[in-house]
Parts: C-alpha cells; sequence; structure tokens
C-alpha cells in the first residue's frame, strides 16, 4: 500500500485530511512570514524573489509580464524548496507522502504538458485576441516547478532520495 488514494476516493476523510493538512501548512508559512520568522517555512528567507514577482508584472505586453512572472516564480521556488538548508523541513511540510509524488508524476508527464500548453495556447487566444502568440515554453517552465526531484536534483538530493523510498515501497 503505497497510502495513496484511488481517483474514486478522493472526497475520502484520508484524502481530506492530506489536503486541509497541506493547507494548513501554507497558512503556518504564511502566519510564520507576517510574524517575522525568517526560517525554512517563512517567506522572508526569500524576500528578494517575493518582490520580483511583485515587479515582473510591469512591462509594456501581457506576453513579456507572462514570461517574467513565471520566470521570477521559478526563481523564487528555487530558493524556497532547492536550499540545502532547508530542503529536508520543505520535503518534510510539502512533499511528504508517496501519493503527492504520484500527484506531481502525473501533473508533469508529457501526455499533462501537452494538455496544458493546448490549454494555455487557447484561453491566451481567446482573453489576448489580438495580442500575439502565447509566450512559448513559459507551461513547460511552470511545470517544472512541481517536481522538487528534478527540479531541485543539482542543490540536494533529499526529493529524489524520498522517491526513491517511495518506488522501493510501491515495487
Amino acid at each position: 500500500d503505497t497510502g495513496c488514494l484511488s481517483l474514486q476516493a478522493v472526497v475520502s476523510t484520508q484524502s481530506t485530511g492530506e489536503m486541509t493538512e497541506h493547507q494548513a501548512s501554507i497558512g503556518n508559512v504564511l502566519d510564520n512570514t507576517f510574524s517575522g520568522d525568517t526560517g525554512c517555512l517563512s517567506l522572508r528567507r526569500a524576500e528578494e524573489e517575493v518582490m520580483a514577482i511583485f515587479m515582473s508584472l510591469v512591462h509594456e505586453s501581457t506576453a513579456e509580464n507572462v514570461k517574467a512572472y513565471i520566470s521570477a516564480c521559478v526563481k523564487l521556488w528555487d530558493t524556497l524548496m532547492c536550499d540545502d538548508k532547508c530542503a529536508e523541513e520543505m520535503q518534510e511540510t510539502f512533499y511528504s507522502s508517496c501519493c503527492i509524488k504520484r500527484a506531481v508524476d502525473q501533473i508533469t508527464s508529457k501526455t499533462m504538458k501537452k494538455n496544458f500548453t493546448k490549454l494555455f495556447k487557447s484561453i491566451w487566444n481567446m482573453v489576448y485576441e489580438g495580442e500575439g502568440a502565447a509566450p512559448k515554453g513559459v507551461v513547460d517552465q511552470y511545470l517544472s516547478m512541481f517536481n522538487p526531484a528534478t527540479f531541485c536534483e543539482d542543490k540536494t538530493s533529499v526529493y529524489r532520495d524520498f522517491n526513491q523510498q517511495c518506488e522501493a515501497i510501491e515495487a
């Protein structure tokens, strides 16, 4: 048993508990941030990257804003998730079950990337009609953040080690 729920059991108590726990962890990060905590579970340790997100939306075209925003998000995520001093605590807080690993595998699969890209382009053409083509590569860049094992692979092995534990359990 991988501890992962089937699609049919998404509304089960265990699933609801995991979702609630995840949301509470995000709330904990925000509480820590606003109380001045500079530890791993605080955005204070990434103040420059957070500010860069706000500053990313100052370009003349929507496409430039989207590219700058995604790039700033990637830099923030790198700081939060890949810092070797905090990676273990971040893994234990946000990437702590084999079910999450399997969800990440599905979200970042080639099929899902293709589908997300198609959806992004469709929405772009509907909402930003006349602004030209949707920026290329932003969906792949955005989705890269969701797989910490590959996203952080050059900086920490914490997520890769966790994935290997899950794979051993599933075998």
